[in-house]
């Protein structure tokens, strides 16, 4: 009688490979490692673009008030600078003189526009420097009146008594209108240094707070990922013996198969299975059991070749694919298989027990993905004839060629 394990309307197929315990211990681990170290390098850059920006935005804010300081400064200064060359032309009256306070002059009207364009740009509150505007208004008349006086200056002593009173006049308005200005600077700067301290820190705890939220998800993802790895291997894998199980053994048949199709190599498969192993359960009990079932796995697994693929499809059976082998190098891979399991030592020094292994081969020389289950049959009745023939020995199929006929 044909004993059928697979499940009906599902033809198992030579798997390609099968992953390894190593293997899939390994890709978590490089899994974790990579990640730890994205997340790692995420931190470090964010922190350096948070601490840039930060400091870049105060040395800007800082730049803006300290260059506007700066114009307010040398525009104060221009107020002596006119009294002190009006001085030089009133005690000795000549060309250069005049020429020289002309200078002064022009460069006064250009500093105060300048101060124009930087309130404009300052964000100041035209109600705090409303007054300053109107002082600057009062010295437009007596600008112009100061280089109308400049221009009689020299044949006209008058106009140089005026020069010297007007000098005094518009130095004094200005000194109050930039004097103003420098202190609505200053305030402004330390009320905006303030709000930017409070964005700052408002930016780096929202920083932070995405940078956990990043972290976290990065952590979910990699904990999803290694849960999937794992869920993957324990539904891949025989948790008793670490051998591939039968549902990796279906999955992984079909590529095989196809393969084996396409390079029109011969495939074997054998069906292995311990003699009377349900004695030694009766006898010495399942956790003896257990650990014969594992040495068993382990000394098949020495044996086989590297491109063979084993896989536990039962409770003391076993499934060997063996790739490009034909009948006859299956039935002396499997002689080797049975000698060594007649030979093993079992690390049971409590029970004497001597194990023997039945195998049924069977082999195909042209292949589809729907032929397998005929091809795991014929192996299933060879490994009936074994038994049937006093086991402790290896069957080979007696169908040979096609299996499309």
């Amino acid at each position: 009688m044909v004993r059928n394990p697979w499940p009906s309307g599902s033809g198992p197929c030579i798997p390609s490979a099968f992953p390894s315990s190593m293997e899939t211990g390994v890709r978590p681990r490089l899994l974790y490692a990579s990640a730890s170290i994205g997340v790692m390098a995420f931190l470090v850059v964010a922190a350096v673009a948070i601490t840039t920006f930060v400091s870049n935005a105060r040395e800007h804010i800082g730049a803006d008030h300290l260059s506007f300081a700066g114009e307010l400064v040398r525009a104060q200064q221009g107020g002596r600078e006119l009294r002190r060359t009006t001085e030089h032309l009133v005690d000795h009256p000549s060309a250069a003189h005049q020429q020289q306070l002309l200078q002064t002059l022009w460069i006064l009207n250009t500093r105060r526009e300048s101060i124009k364009r930087y309130l404009e740009r300052s964000h100041l509150d035209p109600d705090d420097y409303h007054h300053v505007e109107e002082e600057f208004a009062s010295l437009e008349p007596q600008l112009a009146r100061f280089e109308a006086l400049v221009q009689r200056s020299l044949s006209n002593d008058q106009a140089r008594t005026a020069l010297e009173e007007l000098a005094a006049t518009i130095d004094n308005s200005q000194a109050f209108a930039y004097s103003e200005l420098y202190q609505l600077v200053l305030e402004a700067s330390a009320e905006r240094q303030r709000r930017m301290t409070w964005l700052n820190r408002l930016i780096v705890a929202l920083s932070l707070g995405v940078l956990v939220v990043v972290v976290g998800l990065i952590i979910a993802i990699v904990k999803i990922i290694g849960q999937r790895a794992t869920m993957h291997q324990l539904s891949h894998t025989d948790d008793l013996t670490g051998l591939a199980n039968r549902r990796a053994l279906m999955q992984q048949a079909e590529q095989g198969m196809s393969l084996a199709a396409r390079q029109h190599h011969p495939y074997s498969l054998a069906l292995i299975d311990i003699d009377h192993f349900k004695l030694v359960n009766d006898r010495h009990g399942h956790p003896v059991g257990d650990r014969i079932l594992q040495h068993v796995a382990a000394t098949l697994t020495e044996l086989i070749r590297q491109t063979d693929r084993l896989a536990r499809v039962g409770g003391e059976e076993f499934c060997l694919l063996m790739p490009d082998t034909d009948a006859q190098g299956a039935k002396r891979l499997c002689e080797r298989l049975r000698y060594g399991i007649a030979t093993m030592v079992i690390p049971d020094q409590s029970a004497n027990i001597q194990l023997t292994i039945s195998i049924g081969t069977a082999c195909c020389q042209s292949h589809s993905a729907a032929q397998f289950s005929r091809l795991y049959s014929e192996a299933d009745q060879a490994l009936y004839l074994a038994k049937r023939e006093g086991r402790n020995r290896v069957e080979i199929a007696q169908w040979s060629g096609s299996l499309d006929t």
